[in-house]
């Protein structure tokens, strides 16, 4: 499950407790307190577009697939949600934020279900 650790590695959880704020009316954060949201969120989408580049063309006999994906998506499906639904609030980006959001849970979700499928 090397395919989904990798996924999973980019999830820890955040010490919000020191972030600080460019500007206290829009909730920005300073650029030393976002970078840590957007290398977190940055390596989870490379991590995933790679993935989905590589494994996407890869055939697996359908219950291999079945169960790979199974224990792939149970091991990351939970907390990458849990962490977007948390961290996806802040404010930590001036010019990409949607980039570095680009993949909500339920898109995700749909892009595991593409990998091993040949």
């Amino acid at each position: 499950m090397e395919t989904f650790g990798a996924l999973a590695a980019h999830l820890a959880d955040v010490d919000t407790s020191n972030f600080k704020y460019q500007n206290a009316k829009t909730k920005l954060l300073t650029l030393d307190s976002g970078r840590l949201l957007k290398s977190k969120f940055g390596g989870f989408n490379d991590t995933l577009t790679a993935m989905h580049g590589t494994m996407s063309t890869v055939a697996l006999p359908e219950s291999a697939r079945h169960m790979v994906l199974s224990e792939g998506k149970d091991m990351v499906r939970e907390r990458y949600k849990s962490f977007f639904e948390t961290y996806s609030v802040y404010n930590f980006s001036k010019k990409k934020q949607d980039e570095y959001l680009r993949y909500p849970p339920i898109l995700a979700d749909s892009i595991y279900d593409e990998l091993f499928a040949g």
